[in-house]
């Protein structure tokens, strides 16, 4: 199955006032071979710094995605708009044709294209390694199936943390959780 096929959701999420990073991101994708649509990124100024609402807006389009994966029931591809793929040391169309290929057999929930981690991982195929710690909302995949479950670790009425953070000590450690 190809990555188009597996993954039709493929949304980036870029700020209104960042035409630039969107123009960008746009050339990484070209490496890739995606066009994902594109998610105006949520700007929240209730907070009582530029720092808690940059965390509050980030997590929060993060979370709109989700919701539409999960009203659509599809596979997602989640990308922010600092996104770079290293094609100078990859043929990333064929890694991601690999890892789709080894996600056909796997139980898997979520997928990192790219992410600090912090705690040692286990490689499993080999394009694929088990985490137990990462940060990063950068670029990852979300199985339509996880989707719901997903959705319940992120307290959109108390954000205590950035999603990376929530992701990183709650979702990852407990999940069947790649990179």
């Amino acid at each position: 199955m190809t990555f188009d096929d597996m993954f039709p959701l493929r949304v980036v999420i870029n700020l209104d006032r960042r035409p630039d990073r969107l123009a960008k991101c746009k050339e990484e994708f070209k490496k890739i071979g995606i066009t994902p649509l594109r998610k105006s990124g949520v700007v929240f100024s209730g907070g009582t710094n530029s720092y808690t609402n940059g965390v509050v807006g980030c997590l929060a389009s993060h979370f709109q995605i989700l919701q539409a994966g999960l009203l659509l029931n599809q596979n997602l591809a989640i990308f922010e708009d600092d996104v770079h793929f290293q094609d100078d040391k990859y043929n990333i169309p064929q890694v991601l044709q690999g890892v789709c290929d080894e996600l056909e057999t796997l139980e898997w929930d979520v997928i990192y294209l790219g992410a600090n981690i912090l705690k040692p991982f286990y490689k499993v195929t080999n394009h694929l390694a088990k985490i137990q710690h990462a940060q990063s909302t950068v670029a990852y995949l979300v199985n339509k199936n996880f989707t719901e479950k997903l959705l319940n670790y992120i307290d959109i009425q108390n954000i205590h943390a950035p999603i990376d953070v929530i992701y990183a000590e709650s979702v990852v450690p407990q999940n069947n959780c790649f990179v």
